[in-house]
């Protein structure tokens, strides 16, 4: 609180002590109290000042007796934070607000108020400033992005309001945000405005300039051919992570071609698209300018599918009189197989495609055109694994297989059905002399009945077996099958009585799981 004392002249306060001290105080020396406090009419409704701003009010206050003598002042500002008065009355705007200023006056209290109320202190903005860096234009290149809005200020630095807004003359040259980011959109000039305080302006010019090319100097995939499993690829395969292009910031651009659009395509982006089973479809991509800067992928697609291993070339095309050249061989533990029942017997008769075609007696050496089987003679039933007759098919290389298929020999007579229903062993080996065991006391079922009969009036059977699996699949470049019990040869339909022999007219091996590049 702040108090203004005034000095009563000492010349009466003396006489004053004087007549205290005789106990008596004259009439006309008792101080004269204040009744009322008047403000001046500048202030007494209110009044308002700028912020730092100050008021002196005490020549604007007055007191009623005009003779009064108790006339010490305090002053005070319910709420100081927005102005503060000192103890001789200078009032002094702080901040933006309201509060009220307090006179009193006299031991009695006498009191008077009013409202101050502060305003903001505007300072108009006078002019836009630009950074060095851009104040005389920018240059940029298509796609380029620059932040000007931190590089830009409005005079004088204490301006009120600082903010600013941006606009272009040519969006679709220079486009610029709210917050003052420009993008480099085409090739030319614009002009960038910058506003203030609702009428200062301030511009630059934007020049937009195209991409510089850099050349590509070499284009290479990190592989040179690639495959697709048709059915498990739906979608759209991107190239470019397949790709490395020197340099890497090169902006000539690229172009795909491809030798086959029907199975592979690709878009301009390098997005490609296998589309059906094909082999080794050429995807080319070069430099768009200097296609003979290029690289190539090979690309094929393809489906799983059974198929047998081929036995000898032509397999599959050759007449039962053509030559032979075999991919595959046989070996047997028999030393010689003998003709049995009037079947021609080699050891290439499992892999030969040549069909019995009339069964001829016992004995003969007729024509290999006319079909060869492998035969060999029924296993005793005291026979061990030590007596064991096998016969060895040599691939010439590991191959993946994992089945195998049997073909009787004909339909003529007792020939009409499989007759072998399976294996006491088979093994597997890659050089020939160390095999391993894949499978034990192996059996497959035969060939079932058709329901029909042969001219003499016997039941028929297929003569093929389905493909059977074996227990795994094999990498092996020789497969060995061993009998030594009766239990797998098959009895024979006339007479239900147990075959002589084992025939197998042909034998196949094949993988499953093999790829299939056309339909």
């Amino acid at each position: 609180m702040k108090k203004i004392a005034f000095i009563v002249l000492s010349a009466i306060a003396f006489a004053a002590v004087g007549c205290k001290e005789n106990g008596l105080v004259p009439e006309e020396e008792k101080p004269v109290l204040v009744e009322t406090v008047t403000l001046d009419k500048t202030i007494a409704d209110g009044y308002t000042l700028t912020e730092e701003k100050t008021l002196d009010i005490s020549e604007m206050v007055s007191v009623t007796p005009k003779e009064a003598t108790d006339l010490d002042r305090i002053y005070s500002s319910s709420d100081e934070a927005v102005a503060v008065i000192s103890e001789e009355g200078v009032i002094t705007a702080v901040k933006e607000g309201s509060s009220v200023i307090s006179i009193t006056v006299g031991s009695r209290g006498k009191k008077a108020e009013f409202t101050l109320t502060v305003e903001k202190n505007i300072i108009a903005v006078e002019s836009i400033k630009f950074d060095d860096e851009i104040k005389d234009g920018i240059e940029l290149i298509i796609g380029d992005k620059k932040d000007i809005g931190p590089l830009v200020s409005v005079l004088p630095e204490n301006a009120t309001n600082k903010g600013v807004s941006f606009s272009s003359d040519k969006e679709e040259i220079a486009s610029i945000t709210p917050e003052g980011e420009i993008e480099a959109k085409a090739i030319g000039e614009a002009t960038i405005t910058v506003t203030a305080d609702g009428d200062k302006t301030g511009s630059i010019k934007v020049t937009v300039l195209p991409v510089p090319v850099t050349e590509i100097t070499s284009i290479k995939f990190n592989e040179t051919s690639v495959e697709y499993e048709l059915e498990k690829t739906t979608g759209a395969i991107d190239l470019m992570s397949m790709l490395e292009i020197t340099p890497a910031d090169q902006t000539e651009g690229i172009v795909f071609t491809s030798s086959d659009e029907e199975t592979v395509s690709v878009d301009e982006s390098g997005k490609m698209t296998v589309k059906k089973l094909g082999k080794d479809v050429t995807v080319t991509v070069a430099a768009k300018d200097h296609s003979e800067i290029s690289a190539e992928l090979k690309v094929s697609a393809y489906k799983f599918a059974s198929q047998d291993l081929p036995r000898h070339k032509g397999d599959g095309t050759l007449e039962p009189s053509d030559e032979r050249e075999y991919l595959m061989t046989m070996t047997c533990s028999l030393e010689k197989l003998p003709a049995i029942g009037g079947r021609n017997n080699s050891l290439h008769a499992m892999l030969d495609d040549k069909p019995i075609i009339k069964r001829v007696g016992a004995g003969s050496d007729a024509a290999e055109t006319n079909g060869t089987a492998f035969c060999f003679n029924q296993m005793k039933s005291t026979w061990e694994e030590s007596a064991a007759t096998s016969f060895t098919i040599d691939m010439k290389e590991a191959k993946t297989v994992d089945y195998f298929r049997v073909m009787n020999i004909s339909t003529d007579r007792d020939d009409c059905q499989v007759r072998i229903c399976g294996f006491d062993k088979i093994e597997g080996s890659n050089d020939g002399e160390n095999f391993e065991e894949i499978a034990r006391d192996f059996g497959f079922e035969n060939c079932t009945a058709l329901g029909t009969t042969n001219a003499d009036g016997r039941p028929e059977y297929n003569l093929e077996t389905e493909n059977i699996q074996f227990p795994k699949t094999l990498e092996y470049r020789y497969l060995r099958f061993s009998f030594w019990t009766q239990k797998y040869f098959v009895r024979r339909v006339v007479g239900g009585t147990q075959g002589g022999s084992a025939q197998i007219a042909e034998f196949y091996l094949g993988n499953s799981k093999t790829k299939i590049y056309a339909e």
